[in-house]
């Protein structure tokens, strides 16, 4: 990994990022201050740049902060490209969020990934 912070290395796994029910995929998803749904996978923390067709495009939430350019690409529930973040994971803010587990494949999850108030 990129960061050389010893924190980095003891930090624990906090949560398992995606459950199965049979054959159908759920994703961790928390809320923002302004409701807007974040995905959480290894306990680093993205918010939805775009949706195309089936794809889905998810920015890390410390872009801006940390200039950080890692990015989830999703085609449907299968993740299909991952890059490397430049921070320690956002534990805190998992911790202190509450969880809601959603496919990518919903029909409603658009939604669900912008639903305000």
């Amino acid at each position: 990994m990129f960061c050389r912070n010893k924190r980095y290395l003891q930090i624990n796994k906090f949560q398992v990022q995606a459950t199965s029910d049979e054959d159908e995929v759920h994703f961790m998803f928390i809320r923002s201050q302004r409701n807007a749904a974040l995905l959480s996978h290894k306990n680093y923390v993205y918010r939805c740049e775009r949706f195309q067709r089936q794809k889905s495009y998810w920015l890390c939430l410390n872009y801006k902060t940390d200039h950080c350019n890692a990015r989830l690409i999703c085609d449907g529930n299968r993740i299909v490209k991952e890059t490397l973040h430049n921070h320690v994971p956002d534990i805190r803010r998992l911790k202190k969020s509450t969880v809601e587990y959603k496919s990518l494949t919903d029909p409603d999850i658009k939604s669900f990934i912008i639903r305000k108030g």
